[in-house]
């Protein structure tokens, strides 16, 4: 699930000592939750992760600076993704807090692409598994959502289906599938 990519820049923020100690002014504190929460998406997005684990997003190059010797600490980075899920921008998968969604780009966006793609490439009333839709090699030369984590594939999916443009399938086998309309 961590992908970690030789490319990512920073901000001079990053580098600031202070921005991994939980500030102990209420304004200052909002500043740097409001950052780290950006930092947080920006992070989810260069990394094309949608899901992450804490544990594993504690241990990555967001959370600890070697050069600077700073780490965020696990409290620290609960509070940062619990201010994201204020605004809509994560989602908690299990109440022990271990693991998020982090929107970046949110369901009903994830949703539009695939219903634009779906239009665009004439598959209005044909059935794909799942997997199809996003491991296909089809979905990997014209998609941004290929190999979209398949929890937030349905969660789109479920979008769509709300929407009546599409009907998911459950089969017994674990490959499931889905009409679009």
């Amino acid at each position: 699930m961590s992908q970690s990519s030789p490319s990512l820049v920073f901000p001079a923020i990053h580098r600031f000592p202070p921005f991994y100690t939980r500030q102990p002014t209420d304004a200052t504190r909002a500043r740097q939750l409001e950052l780290w929460s950006d930092l947080l998406l920006a992070y989810g997005q260069q990394t094309r992760q949608t899901r992450m684990r804490l544990d594993a997003l504690l241990a990555s190059e967001l959370c600890v600076n070697q050069a600077i010797e700073r780490r965020l600490s696990r409290d620290l980075l609960v509070e940062i993704v619990d201010a994201c899920v204020g605004k809509g921008d994560a989602e908690w998968t299990d109440t022990s807090k271990t693991e998020l969604f982090i929107y970046w780009r949110r369901p009903d966006a994830w949703a539009q692409l695939i219903h634009d793609w779906i239009i665009a490439t004439g598959q209005q009333g044909s059935v794909l598994t799942l997997h199809e839709l996003s491991n296909s090699s089809a979905v990997e030369e014209q998609a941004e959502f290929y190999r979209l984590d398949e929890r937030m594939l349905r969660k789109a999916l479920r979008v769509l289906a709300d929407k009546a443009k599409a009907q998911i399938f459950s089969s017994g086998t674990g490959e499931d599938g889905v009409k679009f309309f």
